[in-house]
């Protein structure tokens, strides 16, 4: 019977996420096929000729870059398949959809109410004022630097909660990945390093794993910002 009630709750949410998903692609549809106009129009020309040579050079960047590597090399691999502005649009609507998919699983997480969670996932996905980061092509970085962002914060929730010492740390390293890796697509994501020790407080537990978890964190993105500081012209 639990079993069956769980399975109809399932569906019920796919159900939700996916009616929001054609809302928001609906939303959106005309807007597709808009020219190129203010920012877009200096920056798309000059991104869509910008490429890393190599992985380990592509490494680098996302690490210890400042130019937003990540969501400048977007534009260059879309462009590669297809120099249609439709494609860069659908990818700008589909990262804000997975964003908002992302919101609704945290917010059931630290809720574990999914009414509540299902309301913030549309309220996210559909609000208007969305539109800046969404149809404004070079606001791609915002919406990658939110969607590892909200990666991070929820792998960092399940790596308290894991009963497993070696899931628990695996998810912890992916977590503080997402965060580098974030930091790649807009540097202003540097705040959410303070989302661990609020992440504690809200899952209540002050153990052992919770605090190393945090210093280590705190210590490697410290260090980051120190290297960075000293070697790079690094401007918030």
């Amino acid at each position: 019977m639990k079993c069956s009630e769980s399975l109809q709750k399932s569906l019920f949410d796919i159900l939700i996420i996916n009616l929001v998903t054609i809302v928001v692609f609906s939303i959106y549809w005309k807007t597709l096929n808009n020219p190129i106009i203010f920012d877009d129009l200096e920056a798309y020309d000059r991104w869509i000729t910008y490429s890393i040579s190599s992985l380990p050079s592509l490494f680098n960047n996302v690490v210890f870059g400042l130019k937003r590597t990540l969501s400048i090399e977007t534009f260059v691999w879309i462009h590669s398949l297809s120099d249609k502005i439709e494609y860069q649009r659908i990818f700008n609507v589909s990262i804000h959809v997975f964003n908002s998919i992302l919101v609704y699983w945290f917010i059931n997480n630290l809720f574990n109410n999914k009414k509540t969670a299902i309301f913030v996932f549309c309220f996210y996905a559909l609000n208007p004022l969305a539109i800046h980061s969404v149809a404004y092509l070079v606001q791609r970085c915002i919406l990658l630097a939110t969607f590892f962002a909200l990666i991070q914060i929820n792998l960092f929730w399940h790596s308290l909660k894991a009963r497993s010492t070696l899931t628990s740390c695996l998810l912890f390293i992916l977590s503080l990945s997402a965060f580098v890796i974030g930091k790649s697509c807009k540097e202003q994501i540097a705040p959410m390093i303070a989302a661990y020790p609020l992440i504690t407080i809200l899952f209540g537990r002050f153990n052992k794993r919770a605090i190393v978890y945090n210093s280590i964190a705190l210590l490697a993105v410290g260090s980051l910002i120190v290297f960075l500081f000293h070697n790079f012209k690094f401007d918030f």
